[in-house]
């Protein structure tokens, strides 16, 4: 389609505020311009959800490009939003401005502003990409995810971040990683283990491990703010990767963690288990702590079934001409 404008939603308080920095060069270098826009500001937590589906189900959907300005957070309210409209499939466009960029880094995006707008005002191209879904089948709710579905330790690690006065403070000086990292050791030596049943429903499977500690179903490599989990997945090829971790002592922990930074040769530890299917259910026997594109959840029974869609988005890659 040949857009006429542009809509930006734009979370200015992503990654403790340098978001509304981006969102204004971004708003100078259209006016510098003349490209016309409109602008939508995130007021609330929840805010993403209710200004993208109201801009899915409005007239301006037929003639305006979609323009999310926030982190991995804003950009899967949006995508909830929107999904849940009368136009689910409203093509999505990003200018990633958070403190991990997990999506952007695990599909190669642009992230200079200057590159990001010239390319939105000239090629208006959409490419499919995989979304995952899980469904609670305990609540009935569904959410759609564009990273990953942390449950355990990550998860807890997300929470403790979320909560920890440091993040905000280490995000200004951009060195978000750092407040991950001190989490990760705080939360690793009080953080229990829990059994979980895993059922591949696209293959017929069941496997139940014990002692697990860390789950992740993901939609591409990162997660963390560039931890490379899962290096061989892909947002393209229509299957979700699921890495589970069993229980290991600290010094282990230091050790895969080196692997999985390095080349991923973590994949190679037995205590590491790597599935790849596009239908799962788990099951845990004790509530754990989930989190969702970086978004953390309380404590919950967990009873998940994950599959795959697709979404339209405008990519602007970095090796684009």
């Amino acid at each position: 389609m040949n857009y006429k404008k542009l809509h930006i939603i734009l979370n200015e308080h992503a990654s403790s505020g340098n978001s509304k920095k981006r969102g204004q060069k971004v708003i100078r270098i259209l006016n510098q311009n003349k490209i016309p826009y409109t602008l939508s500001i995130t007021k609330k937590p929840d805010d993403g959800i209710r200004l993208g589906k109201d801009f899915a189900n409005s007239k301006a959907v037929d003639d305006t490009l979609l323009v999310i300005i926030g982190g991995d957070g804003t950009l899967n309210q949006c995508l909830n939003g929107i999904r849940k409209s009368k136009n689910p499939h409203t093509p999505i466009s990003y200018i990633p401005s958070g403190s991990g960029n997990d999506f952007a880094r695990g599909l190669d995006l642009e992230t200079h502003i200057e590159k990001i707008i010239t390319a939105l005002n000239t090629n208006q191209e959409f490419k499919e990409v995989d979304i995952g879904e899980y469904q609670d089948n305990n609540s009935k709710n569904s959410y759609f995810f564009v990273n990953n579905i942390g449950i355990g330790f990550d998860a807890a690690i997300v929470y403790s971040t979320n909560r920890s006065a440091s993040k905000k403070f280490l995000n200004m000086l951009r060195l978000g990683k750092l407040s991950y990292l001190s989490q990760l050791i705080k939360v690793f030596f009080k953080h229990d283990n829990f059994d979980l049943t895993i059922s591949d429903l696209q293959n017929k499977d069941t496997k139940i491990l014990k002692n697990v500690f860390l789950v992740t179903t993901t939609n591409h490599p990162f997660f963390g703010g560039g931890v490379p989990i899962a290096p061989v997945a892909s947002p393209f090829d229509h299957e979700l990767d699921l890495i589970v971790v069993e229980q290991m002592g600290a010094l282990d922990i230091v050790k895969l963690f080196i692997k999985m930074l390095k080349d991923g040769s973590h994949l190679q530890d037995h205590r590491v288990h790597h599935f790849i299917s596009n239908d799962l259910n788990l099951q845990a026997n004790k509530p754990e702590y989930v989190q969702m594109d970086g978004e953390d959840f309380d404590k919950a029974d967990i009873n998940l079934t994950f599959s795959v869609h697709h979404h339209p988005f405008l990519m602007v890659n970095k090796n684009s001409d």
